[in-house]
């Protein structure tokens, strides 16, 4: 009992028990699940990839002599990838001068905390293990700008302008707000406010994170009780796509002090900028996504005219998302455990969607919906007279949309007259001449959408859908020729009510070449005769069938263009609740018939554990096509064939024996080779994180 009598010996006791303790249910849980034992020995560096010794000859032609040189000519890529992908959406004219390019004798007065700290790409396997990263400033200054220093200290210092944003959340976290890290307005110093008369222009930089296995939030609560807001947010009922009060505050004290205002927005999704149409001071707006590590260089290079602009957006930016058909099913409905269902009352712990928007998605929404208006519906407090002005109310930025220094002419080469027949096994091809009417060389995206005939209770259909679009360089004053095709089974509907296959529907096809998905330069008819069903795939032969007719019924009650009134809500508990004999219902049961049906299914089995002789490294450089793949792979069994897809945690397993294969490191991401399971592995450094465009 003299353990339990004196002070030191009983915390030695209490802290080995717990100790030993904690190490059995680590050794149990890890050893028990693959996964989990698996991933912990790569992140904790027990196995190394190792290279496979041969007999002297150099397996691989390496087109760099160092690693340096790899990441050097990583990094020139991927500047050119973000001068490609920036987006110009806004360059007013003043005096017939646009803002922008800015001259290179201006001083810039750089606003936002996050300035200073720019989001470089999202989180989990797209998290970054790379080299310095480029930052605005360092660009501004490249690029023969100026900008306002007294400014880029205060935000430096963390006790003059607070902490900046929180670290992006981890994965599988779900939170309810998410603090933007945007200075008040009420931190900046006199000095810092009198510091703004030494610059001729501004720039606002908005950033937004995002990353791997969270939903960026609906709402700014800072818990699920959603009694306080988040700081910086405006309510808790806020969402984290739209301007903070901070951001909204540092817009108008930029526009109190500047006439001339660029906004930045790096953010790798859409965000709400009804903002740019209130202040006349903001005369430019551009989309820089996420640059990774050296993209940022392109920023001052746009700014100033050395890179003309050319990127476009790949969605409806839409003034109001809470008006948007998805936002009431997305995420956790702003309720706590709002996206999961209950199992005979109790919660299952797993998410519920209801996908009630159908096809309505994006720019298919917004497009259709200006064609086929038919007044109020869900939470608009607005009726408007026609589909074109509740379109310019809710869109600030159609689907395809992006401005240039230069400007181009459009002509479609050798046009048809009148309407041209085809048939289910036609292409398409348009060609289009592109005329840079400029003074700078540039480049621009030509685009091609295509309106399938729709009749009122038919198959459900958007009004314009994208076929085919090429982006194309001409220099000033020159003309390029681009040709755009479109497979005309392509425009193809599911008919899930009627054929229960694939339909081409009779009637006329309307091919549009189009700036973006609002607004079409010209357009040639085509005609189909008479329908085309599909009742087997193309790729496999196999039929064509619904999978879910027994909820057929439900997918009726979707959102259709022929009465939007049908407007989906936000899911209740009775929605979301279920029964666990209808969850027993949807398990498979594996049986010949059933695998028969299906694309993988073969009656003749592959070879298991042959005797080749073949190891991988005989087939470095052997085409796809090559036989002796066939051969290699018959020395697996079906065992390790399982075990090499099912386990390995951002590698491949050691498969010496039976095909000379060692343990590789998988360390590729979204966004290069930064997968955030390689972090502590010594094989993945001075690696390029690439940018998000």
């Amino acid at each position: 009992m003299f353990i339990f009598r004196n002070l030191k010996t009983r915390i030695w006791f209490i802290v080995s028990v717990s100790l030993a303790v904690l190490l059995l249910v680590v050794n149990l849980v890890t050893t028990q699940n693959g996964f989990i034992y698996n991933t912990l020995k790569l992140v904790l560096g027990e196995e190394r990839a190792i290279t496979a010794e041969g007999d002297g000859e150099n397996l691989f032609i390496a087109d760099y002599d160092s690693k340096s040189e790899v990441l050097a000519a990583a990094n020139e890529f991927n500047e050119k990838i973000e001068e490609e992908g920036i987006i110009l959406l806004k360059n007013d004219e003043t005096d017939g001068k646009t803002l922008l390019p800015l001259d290179k004798s201006v001083t810039v007065s750089v606003f936002g905390k996050n300035s200073v700290d720019l989001v470089y790409g999202g989180s989990g396997s797209s998290g970054s293990k790379g080299g310095d990263t480029v930052d605005l400033y360092k660009s501004l200054t490249d690029a023969g700008l100026r900008y306002n220093e007294t400014l880029k200290n205060f935000y430096e210092n963390d006790g003059q302008s607070g902490s900046g944003r929180p670290s992006n959340p981890a994965i599988g976290t779900l939170i309810a707000g998410f603090a933007t890290g945007e200075t008040p307005v009420t931190s900046y110093t006199d000095a810092v406010r009198s510091s703004f008369s030494s610059s001729d222009a501004a720039i606002v930089v908005i950033s937004r994170i995002g990353g791997e296995g969270f939903d960026l939030p609906t709402t700014m609560a800072t818990d699920f009780t959603f009694k306080e807001k988040v700081e910086g947010a405006k309510s808790v009922d806020s969402h984290y796509l739209e301007l903070d009060q901070n951001e909204e505050d540092m817009i108008a004290l930029a526009c109190e002090n500047f006439d001339d205002v660029i906004i930045l927005l790096n953010t790798g999704t859409t965000m709400e900028l009804g903002f740019l149409e209130e202040y006349p001071q903001i005369k430019a707006c551009l989309w820089m996504g996420y640059p990774g590590n050296s993209g940022a260089a392109a920023v001052g290079k746009v700014l100033v005219g050395d890179v003309v602009p050319s990127g476009h957006t790949t969605d409806t930016w839409a003034k109001d998302f809470t008006l948007d058909p998805s936002w009431q099913n997305f995420s956790y409905n702003r309720t706590n455990a709002g996206n999961s269902y209950t199992v005979d009352g109790k919660n299952a712990g797993y998410y519920f969607v209801d996908y009630e928007e159908g096809i309505y998605v994006g720019y298919r929404y917004y497009e259709t919906r200006a064609v086929s208006y038919n007044g109020k519906v869900g939470s608009e407090t607005k009726d408007y007279p026609d589909g074109e002005s509740w379109y310019r109310d809710n869109v600030i930025f159609p689907m395809g949309y992006g401005l240039s220094y230069t400007s181009f002419e459009w002509e479609i080469v050798g046009r048809p007259q009148g309407k041209v027949s085809i048939t289910a096994d036609d292409t398409i091809e348009v060609k289009v001449a592109v005329t840079n009417t400029g003074t700078r060389d540039g480049a621009d995206v030509v685009q091609l959408y295509y309106t399938a005939p729709y009749e009122p209770g038919g198959v459900e259909k958007a009004h314009v859908v994208l076929g085919d679009f090429q982006k194309v360089f001409v220099k000033a004053g020159e003309t390029e020729t681009v040709t755009l095709s479109l497979p005309v089974t392509d425009m193809k509907s599911y008919d899930y009510a009627g054929t229960g296959g694939y339909l081409l529907e009779a009637g006329d096809y309307q091919i549009r070449i189009s700036e973006n998905a609002h607004e079409t330069v010209d357009s040639v008819t085509y005609n189909l005769a008479s329908d085309v069903t599909f009742d087997e795939d193309t790729e496999t032969g196999k039929p064509v069938e619904n999978r879910f007719d027994d909820v057929s019924s439900h997918i009726a009650n979707y959102l259709t263009r022929e009465d939007w009134s049908n407007f989906p809500t936000t899911p209740t508990a009775e929605d979301r609740q279920t029964t666990s004999a209808f969850i027993s219902s949807l398990k498979y049961v594996r049986s010949d018939e059933a695998d028969a049906q299906m694309p993988y299914y073969t009656e003749e089995w592959a070879e298991q554990g042959a005797e080749n002789g073949l190891v991988l490294k005989d087939l470095i450089g052997a085409d796809l096509e090559d036989k002796e793949w066939d051969k290699l792979l018959d020395q697996l069994t079906a065992g390790e064939m399982a075990e090499l897809i099912g386990t390995g945690a951002y590698k491949t397993i050691e498969m010496l024996d039976s095909i000379g294969k060692p343990p590789v490191v998988d360390s590729d991401g979204p966004s290069g080779f930064v997968s955030f399971m390689a972090m502590a592995n010594a094989t993945v450094y001075d690696t390029c994180t690439y940018a998000a465009e």
